[in-house]
């Protein structure tokens, strides 16, 4: 008892030393899980940022290919009216060009509504992702 009284300011900042050190531990693995939970957010929202890109990608390459295809309808109708079979009869001709502007209106229609059915699924999609990652 005599040795306690007598070292009780060593033994005092020898326990404050382990007390200290055992906050530094706790602290630092508390640290590392923050931190582990931190970079999976940061995964999962690359994740999310690279999908609706893509998803943008897929809007752009759709609309493209309904150009691609609406081009190449008008482009076979005009081609079918001045170069077809029956090119050489002159009303023919006429009555394509006459009639080129309600062909044109039609496939406008069907590539608008095709576009939007496709924004519609791509609409779809997004909102799936984004009850998965709630």
């Amino acid at each position: 008892m005599n040795f306690v009284c007598e070292h009780w300011e060593a033994l005092a900042s020898l326990l404050l030393s382990v007390v200290a050190i055992g906050i530094a531990i706790y602290s630092s693995r508390q640290t590392s899980k923050d931190a582990t939970r931190q970079i999976a957010a940061i995964k999962d929202l690359c994740r999310l940022q690279i999908e609706t890109s893509l998803k943008q990608l897929e809007i752009e390459l759709d609309k493209a290919q309904l150009k691609v295809q609406q081009g190449k309808q008008e482009n076979e109708y005009v081609e079918e009216a001045f170069h077809g079979s029956m090119s050489h009869i002159m009303y023919v001709k006429e009555k394509a060009i006459k009639d080129f502007p309600l062909h044109k209106a039609q496939n406008d229609y069907n590539f608008y509504c095709a576009y939007k059915k496709q924004l519609k699924d791509i609409h779809d999609n997004l909102e799936n992702l984004k009850k998965a990652l709630n």
